[in-house]
């Protein structure tokens, strides 16, 4: 029960502390599992500290105090945590809006605080099991039913796999002491094979729990902490000057490629060609100049200037930037938008974005190939997701897990500095928005970028 009472507080703080402002129902996964904690400690007070204690005379003011602490602990582990499971769930699933879940985890408490007038605190606990397991049972299986479904109905296989592993821990650990604690409480059940049994069972499921934990990696954590250490990474990586080198870099190419079209046009003395070529360069220009406006120092963070943009706009001016170079490689580009989505944002900071990932789509397209591009703007539920998809080369798993990564690139050519990807997660996470990225080597490549409900003004 120790180790249950210090891993379950230890995981509890760890998804608080890391992952509650960008991830609101970690809030109610930490609540769990401080409700697990709890309930353990209860059962280390009443029946290892509380002991110790008397055999060795401690003063009975401490062990009155620490016998309380146990009562009280264990009511709340007990009456708590299906509440907290439940709205977990609901939160998990984005079932509703924020002011109506306000109001729905305010009625939700109602059977809690039901619990305090049918339960006898003194002298010892003697909780209404039966009340206990009417209404839990509703609570367990209706978050059952949104876990599974919300992991049934994503359509993202990066968001679908995560998902998964919440499936896979956070039902059987609730739905365990539901079998083993609530009913066999609620009907007296008092078989001693059984009771003997509970703490073993108990035991093993915690253990198989640490150890998917520890391997797989759960709600963004892993043993390696993945997504912490990118944080860090990007936190050192926040000048403004590297951004500004990838900016130039991407921007150069475009410049070189037109200038090269507006030299052959000279030379055949088409000057209407060369014209047109040197006029399609000069946006490139523009948008150098912009961004060197936006680099103000040399350790700067992203700072958005925010305003209302549509968001087709920004993603067609982008896409505009990249005609000359896509008809050049023969690359076909499809284009399916939603009508009038109106956002807060970055326009200059998201056409970047957008920018990258298309560029990055282009250069994974062998020469000659003939690839495609698609670029699709759908809604998920109440967020708006762009997903830009090529059919290039792919990238290969090992990759895959490193390609957030600052300065790490896939691209063999030393002028590629790996920033491109980790610009994006910077911006989109600036945005409280994700990135989503899944690949499949020899068939493309796929990233999904999801705008959260708050962003978005309009949408038709």
């Amino acid at each position: 029960m120790s180790f249950i009472f210090f891993f379950s507080f230890i995981i509890g703080t760890v998804l608080l502390v890391t992952r509650s402002k960008e991830n609101k129902s970690i809030r109610w996964l930490a609540l769990c599992n401080y409700c697990a904690s709890i309930g353990a400690l209860s059962d280390v007070l009443k029946d290892e500290t509380i002991p110790a204690f008397k055999n060795n005379g401690i003063q009975e003011t401490v062990i009155f105090f620490l016998h309380e602490l146990s009562i009280y602990f264990q009511f709340l582990g007990q009456s708590i945590a299906p509440y907290a499971v439940l709205m977990y769930a609901i939160t998990f699933a984005k079932v509703t809006h924020s002011k109506n879940k306000n109001r729905l985890a305010i009625v939700l408490f109602i059977p809690v605080i039901l619990m305090i007038f049918r339960t006898k605190f003194y002298p010892e606990l003697d909780l209404d099991f039966m009340f206990l397991l009417i209404w839990c049972t509703p609570y367990y299986f209706v978050a059952t039913y949104l876990i599974f479904r919300s992991w049934f109905s994503e359509k993202n296989q990066t968001i679908k796999k995560s998902k998964f592993n919440a499936l896979v821990i956070v039902i059987p650990s609730y739905l365990g002491v539901y079998i083993f604690n609530n009913i066999p409480a609620a009907f007296k059940i008092k078989n001693e094979t059984f009771l003997m049994t509970l703490p073993v069972i108990f035991g093993v499921g915690y253990l198989l729990f640490v150890i998917y934990v520890f391997l797989s990696g759960v709600f963004g954590l892993k043993v390696k902490v993945e997504q912490q250490a990118l944080d860090r990474s990007l936190q050192i990586m926040s000048s403004g000057t590297a951004v500004l080198n990838h900016t130039i870099k991407n921007e150069i190419h475009k410049i070189k490629f037109f200038f090269l079209i507006a030299q052959e046009a000279a030379e055949k003395k088409d000057l209407i060609e060369a014209k047109e070529a040197i006029e399609s360069a000069l946006p490139a220009i523009e948008h150098i100049d912009h961004m060197i406006e936006r680099i103000k120092s040399k350790t700067e963070e992203i700072v958005l200037r925010e305003d209302q943009h549509n968001l087709n706009d920004i993603i067609l001016s982008s896409v505009q930037g990249f005609e000359g170079v896509i008809k050049a490689q023969k690359i076909q580009i499809e284009v399916s938008l939603l009508e009038d989505v109106e956002m807060e944002c970055d326009d200059v900071l998201l056409g970047e974005v957008i920018k990258n990932l298309l560029n990055n789509a282009i250069e994974a397209i062998n020469p000659g190939d003939q690839g495609l591009i698609k670029v699709k703007l759908y809604r998920i539920k109440t967020e708006i997701a762009l997903e830009i998809e090529d059919s290039g080369i792919g990238i290969s798993n090992g990759e895959l897990t490193r390609i957030m990564e600052p300065f790490f690139s896939t691209k063999k050519n030393s002028k590629n500095h790996g920033l491109g990807l980790s610009f994006c997660y910077n911006v989109m996470k600036a945005h409280q928005g994700t990135v989503a990225i899944t690949s499949d080597e020899g068939i493309g490549t796929s990233v999904v970028l999801h705008f959260p409900k708050k962003r978005i003004v309009t949408s038709a």
